[in-house]
């Protein structure tokens, strides 16, 4: 079965759209913490059915992680608290239970303010509710994805690191959008490492191609070979004879997808250094480029020791999500 996430290509046609005002030009900024939500649903549905449905949905534990974290953090709030103050946070799921509801579910944005994610949940009575959330799981989290993913995306654009855009662009065939403070670290002809440092984190992204030769290109002992041999080769460690590598004594997680019209794997794993003490999570798109008969894996990895990992990691993946392939080879003629 497809995870949650992969269903995010296929949101406009699962989901209704109540958007209040789509665009947020009128509303004032979002308040409240990133991959946090707050649900308005009274106290005796929270600590029910009702809250374990949502627990369920937003609190399951995000793959791929060298310890264990939720995919959001929940906050509750009965209806009569929440007043003008609590309206404007940016991701809000709303539960509202009377005999006169039809169960439905509506998904909007900004309503009051922007970008702002809400959920409206109506149901008849506790049972039914429960249910209901039950059955849009994915969706309801893929909904919380998406706007969390589109609040980096809007500002890797709006704050885009230029040169580095450029050079992906003009040496490497491949677009991408890194918000500043990310700088070019290594370039070689077929792999581009590009980090972003403070005294408390290391993120970096690779971007590396080759030849595209059959299907097995996708096989996850295919992947995690090609990856480890770019690695050793570009990116050593802070000590003689260290270099990353993908950590194997976890499971890998290797989804098909379609990204930029083109038949794209997401990959999910954790890497070491070898000879050495450090490890984190990575994430990584890898496309089939077809123009240029060639394989394209860009990949996002954090180090932030004890350190809550979750928020890193989103924003990387929302970098990948900008990726594309442009076919902008000049003609044979």
């Amino acid at each position: 079965m497809r995870k949650a996430w992969l269903l995010l290509a296929l949101l406009p046609l699962l989901l209704p759209s109540c958007d209040t005002d789509p665009n947020g030009i009128l509303q004032p900024g979002v308040t409240g913490s990133a991959n946090e939500i707050l649900v308005v649903v009274n106290d005796n549905l929270w600590e029910g059915a009702v809250g374990d449905s949502l627990r369920d949905t937003y609190m399951q534990m995000q793959l791929a992680l060298p310890e264990a974290e939720p995919m959001f953090g929940l906050v509750s709030m009965p209806a009569p608290s929440f007043t003008k103050i609590f309206q404007t946070n940016r991701n809000l799921v709303r539960v509202m239970v009377n005999p006169a509801h039809e169960n439905r579910v509506e998904y909007k944005k900004n309503v009051w303010a922007a970008p702002q994610a809400v959920i409206d949940i109506y149901a008849a009575d506790a049972a039914a509710c429960a249910e209901l959330i039950g059955k849009q799981k994915d969706k309801l989290l893929a909904f919380m994805l998406q706007a969390e993913w589109d609040r980096h995306i809007t500002n890797a654009r709006k704050y885009e690191a230029v040169p580095v855009g450029k050079f992906l662009r003009e040496h490497h065939g491949v677009s991408l959008y890194a918000p500043t403070g990310f700088d070019l670290a290594r370039t070689e002809d077929d792999f581009v490492w590009i980090d972003y440092e403070t005294p408390e984190l290391s993120m970096g992204l690779f971007v590396y191609h080759y030849p595209y030769v059959d299907f097995e290109t996708f096989t996850p002992k295919y992947l995690i070979a090609k990856r480890d041999s770019f690695l050793r080769l570009y990116v050593p460690g802070p000590t003689e004879g260290s270099y990353m590598a993908t950590e194997t004594q976890v499971p890998f997680f290797v989804e098909e997808l379609k990204h930029d019209s083109k038949f794209t794997v997401e990959t999910r794993g954790l890497w070491r250094v070898e000879n050495d003490f450090m490890g984190g999570p990575f994430v990584g798109f890898t496309l089939l480029d077809e123009a240029r008969n060639r394989i394209v894996t860009v990949e996002g990895f954090v180090y932030a020791p004890n350190v809550s990992k979750r928020g890193h990691l989103r924003q990387l993946e929302a970098i990948l999500h900008t990726v594309t392939i442009p076919d902008d080879r000049p003609s044979d003629q």
